[in-house]
């Protein structure tokens, strides 16, 4: 202990920091204006853009309720991990229902099989 202070860290530039929030933004974008036009033109229903819109746009206010209880027990880096492994699950479960044209009764909950109805329109709609 010399007593002599640490040298300062440099903070990171504000553009950088900003540009950190580039794929959140680019996917809310195209979640809530470009997904509802495309199903628009494929002549889905309204009622049905609007399950779609809404169930991808979940995650967002999941996470804000979420976000209080995730600096209470673990690390981030646990949650991170956990999330992204859940994330991962999901992507893949989602890829293997690609060409399902059913969906069955014990795992999906109504608004997934609301939303698997939509897909199976769009999906023949765009046959046509």
């Amino acid at each position: 202990m010399t007593g002599e202070p640490a040298p300062a860290r440099r903070a990171l530039p504000i553009w950088l920091t900003g540009l950190g929030f580039l794929p959140l933004g680019a996917a809310g974008s195209i979640t809530l204006i470009t997904v509802p036009q495309l199903l628009s033109g494929a002549h889905v229903p309204e009622q049905q853009i609007a399950t779609v819109t809404s169930i991808a746009l979940m995650p967002g206010f999941i996470t804000f309720a979420l976000a209080p209880l995730l600096d209470w027990r673990f690390r981030r880096r646990t949650y991170a991990i956990l999330f992204m492994l859940i994330s991962a699950a999901c992507q893949f479960g989602a890829l293997l229902s690609i060409g399902n044209r059913r969906c069955s009764p014990r795992c999906c909950s109504p608004p997934a099989s609301r939303l698997a109805s939509a897909s199976r329109r769009w999906a023949a709609g765009s046959a046509t």
